[in-house]
């Protein structure tokens, strides 16, 4: 029994380290210490978490530095739930979304 629940665990771990990476662009909406709600242009809004691997890259080098207002993209894997900001990275002010 221990031995399949560790097993089923590795298998998780595995599956998510190799599924791929999907980004969301848009405007940062609101932002504490541990979540940044980002919203597009056709008014989607999504919630992403800060984890120990959260990368801030770009206009801004730190989470603390992010504002609302700043246009980001961010990477995240679609299996975490919560969605997980791996990288936001800071566009230039008056950078096109995609």
């Amino acid at each position: 029994m221990v031995l399949g629940t560790v097993l089923l665990l590795l298998f998780a771990v595995a599956a998510s380290a190799q599924a791929p990476m999907r980004e969301f662009t848009g405007s940062v909406d609101r932002v504490d210490e541990t979540k940044l709600v980002i919203d597009n242009r056709m008014q989607d809004r999504v919630t992403f978490v800060r984890f120990d691997r959260t990368q801030v890259k770009g206009e801004r080098r730190k989470w603390s530095q992010l504002r609302p207002g700043d246009r980001v993209t961010v990477s995240w894997r679609f299996v975490d739930k919560p969605k997980k900001a791996y990288v936001v990275q800071v566009l230039r002010a008056g950078a096109k979304q995609p």
